[in-house]
């Protein structure tokens, strides 16, 4: 089991609640408009189907053929497990990542094995010695981010720190 699981943060303060990917089917949303995000991803929603929840690079890699359907069920009823930075985190890099999948053979060749060792170590269907060191080390390094964009993002709307344009008004997070 990972570092995180079963932990809910809320975020810094509950004020962190996501990144909005804005057409990404049950994607949160902190409001942050982060160059290439804000017109969401067209379908990479944890397979382009409405799924139940956000997997943008296990997704992309369903919706070309390339990630197991029981895996990726596993891994979407897994979802809530994960705390907000964490979660956050993720969103930052994975948007963009997933659209590059769509382009770039080299980046899905890169994201699969990565993607399926992280999923059955996250399921608990089939752990590794990669999936653990994913999780224990990679993990902690992703929910750092997510805890940074939103320390950012609380302190812009509190007025700590001037962001012209780049950070909006949070939403709820959607489950």
């Amino acid at each position: 089991m990972g570092l995180f699981d079963g932990a809910d943060d809320g975020g810094i303060g509950g004020l962190g609640d996501g990144i909005d990917p804005s057409g990404v089917a049950g994607a949160s949303s902190v409001g942050v408009s982060i160059a290439g995000l804000e017109g969401g991803l067209d379908g990479v929603d944890g397979g382009g189907d409405g799924g139940d929840g956000p997997s943008f690079i296990c997704g992309e890699l369903h919706r070309q053929g390339l990630f197991p359907v029981g895996l990726l069920d596993a891994e979407r009823a897994a979802h809530d497990r994960l705390p907000l930075n964490l979660y956050d985190g993720y969103a930052l890099w994975a948007l963009p990542y997933a659209r590059l999948m769509r382009r770039s053979r080299i980046a899905t060749a890169i994201a699969r094995p990565v993607a399926i060792a992280w999923a059955e170590q996250f399921t608990g269907r089939r752990p590794t010695v990669f999936g653990w060191c994913l999780r224990t080390f990679g993990e902690p390094v992703v929910w750092l981010l997510g805890a940074t964009l939103n320390a950012f993002t609380a302190a812009s709307r509190s007025g700590l720190r001037a962001a012209p344009g780049d950070v909006a008004a949070p939403t709820e997070r959607a489950r």
